[in-house]
């Protein structure tokens, strides 16, 4: 009989070793380790000696492709290996359809999908004799679970608007909580004022901000540096309750818990805020409570105050009045009215205020008290101001 010789591997085509007994490429056994004869390629073992292929040798595909996704937060690693004739059409499937869901109602978590890739891959063992020999996976999830939270719940702010009646301070604390991103955020003043202003920004309303915003410290807002500001868990919740209806807030201030059906409804009024005395206060001094400290079109009296470099509370006294009478229009000008700007920039007030403006005058010369404690700017103030060395902002 005749010896069977091949040169070509009868299962990848690629040229056979000269020595050996199987291929170098996909381990397909070639020869008989027996009696050295050439195997056919549908036979289970050697014509010549009937010794049996061997069989526990892993078959190898000609190439492997592998899809890796990381998520994020959670950090879950997922890889799985597919052969060419499914793997770009299952690539492609995985993607579409990971992209859509990502895309789709995340309510404010970041899930990343990092190191999407389509790459070959290379000896990548195939168990034979198993079901459905194209597909290989390892460490793969059944699922791609998208987490939700409870912030799916909550309805979006214009919504908000349009249905809830609650008092501005909880106004100003709902503008926060949105703004924040549901309290994951920090945020600053202006943005809440901006957002305030622009909805609710009546006159009266605008003269009470500042007091409204202080009275949310410490409890609900807590600060993070100077201008930068967070939501505490009290403040979330507070927010959370008023917009699923569970925390009444009536417009007049007074706040209670929802009760259930057929009960009466209680409401707990909050606590009076305790005015600190000092002693501007014992000398009779009053804040003035229909000031506008945000005018339209105008400099705030934070972001007109923001501009100067101040040094001491004669300067203090000059830039108050000048902005009063320059920008807000004011007259007459009174003690009560400087009094009411230190109070609404929270900063140190003089202990004597009285005795502070009459040296401002005297000493200084940059106002003058015209009929009835009336004061106005002098020139010499003016010069001050025009001149002042600024910040550079």
């Amino acid at each position: 009989m005749e010896s069977i010789t091949h040169t070509n591997c009868s299962n990848c085509a690629k040229p056979l070793p000269q020595t050996g007994f199987f291929c170098g490429i996909c381990l397909t056994q070639f020869k008989c380790k027996a009696c050295g004869g050439f195997l056919e390629k549908d036979y289970v073992g050697c014509i010549n000696c009937g010794t049996p292929k061997e069989t526990n040798i892993t078959v190898v595909s000609a190439s492997m492709n592998t899809i890796r996704i990381h998520e994020k937060p959670g950090e879950r690693s997922i890889e799985a290996a597919f052969s060419d004739n499914i793997g770009k059409e299952l690539t492609n499937m995985l993607r579409d359809t990971y992209s859509l869901r990502t895309a789709s109602k995340l309510n404010g978590i970041s899930t990343e999908v990092e190191n999407y890739t389509y790459e070959q891959e290379h000896n990548i063992h195939h168990q034979p004799n198993v079901p459905n020999q194209d597909t290989y996976a390892k460490d793969v999830t059944s699922t791609l679970d998208v987490r939700k939270t409870d912030d799916s719940e909550i309805m979006h702010i214009n919504d908000a608007e349009r249905s809830i009646d609650c008092s501005e301070t909880h106004w100003i604390l709902l503008y926060a909580f949105y703004i924040s991103e549901y309290g994951k955020n920090t945020f600053n003043k202006e943005s809440i004022l901006n957002k305030y202003k622009e909805t609710r920004g009546t006159d009266s309303r605008m003269s009470n901000f500042s007091n409204k915003w202080k009275s949310l410290f410490p409890k609900s807002i807590k600060t993070i540096k100077t201008d930068e500001f967070r939501l505490t868990d009290n403040g979330i919740n507070t927010a959370k309750d008023i917009i699923a209806g569970k925390l009444i807030s009536q417009p007049g201030g007074k706040i209670g818990i929802k009760k259930a059906k057929g009960k009466k409804e209680e409401l707990e009024g909050d606590k009076k805020q305790i005015t600190k005395k000092s002693a501007a206060g014992s000398s009779g001094l009053k804040k003035i409570s229909n000031i506008n400290f945000y005018p339209d079109g105008k400099d705030s009296l934070e972001n007109f105050y923001k501009k100067f470099e101040v040094n001491n509370d004669y300067e203090n006294n000059l830039l108050f009045v000048y902005y009063l009478q320059e920008i807000l229009k004011i007259h007459p000008l009174t003690t009560n009215h400087l009094y009411t700007c230190y109070d609404e920039l929270n900063i140190r007030i003089p202990e004597n205020l009285v005795s502070s403006i009459k040296n401002t005058k005297k000493v200084k010369g940059w106002i003058e008290t015209k009929e009835r404690g009336n004061m106005a700017v002098t020139i010499t103030g003016t010069n001050k101001i025009k001149f002042w060395d600024k910040n550079n902002k």
